[in-house]
């Protein structure tokens, strides 16, 4: 399979994911609560994403790829573990630095820094392929 068919299978996938999650959200909110918010903005912020590497080399995704491997199932187990309103294992004093957090809260933030560092690792993996195109091949036997 090739890497625009890959991606193109996985840009389906999260548009899947967030069609799931309208649904369960819209007829079966009691059932799942606020857990959901987090496959939405993940399917929204991977589809952009994917969107970009489709039009990026095979190996300018690859970071990208092994990093989402690790955060998703991270991000989701964090949000599991998070209560459903503040106070609870993660309130730490209602206030300052992580203080107060709930499910909703923890999925914009674990969403937020999804985003920034995929950007970054894209960007990084642009230019040093960009800069390893363009360095000519070593001169052998001169």
């Amino acid at each position: 399979m090739s890497h625009k068919q890959r991606i193109s299978t996985l840009l389906a996938v999260a548009v899947a994911v967030f069609s799931a999650t309208i649904y369960f959200d819209k007829y079966h909110y009691d059932t799942f609560g606020d857990f959901l918010q987090l496959p939405g903005l993940l399917s929204i912020i991977s589809f952009i994403l994917l969107l970009i590497l489709y039009f990026l080399p095979a190996p300018v995704s690859n970071p990208w790829k092994k990093f989402s491997l690790v955060y998703i199932p991270i991000a989701v187990i964090l949000t599991i573990v998070t209560p459903d309103s503040s106070g609870g294992y993660f309130d730490f004093g209602g206030g300052g630095i992580g203080g107060g957090a709930d499910r909703e809260s923890t999925a914009w933030f674990l969403s937020v820094l999804f985003l920034i560092v995929s950007l970054i690792l894209i960007i990084r993996a642009h230019s040093r392929f960009t800069r390893q195109a363009k360095t000519p091949p070593p001169v052998v036997g001169g």
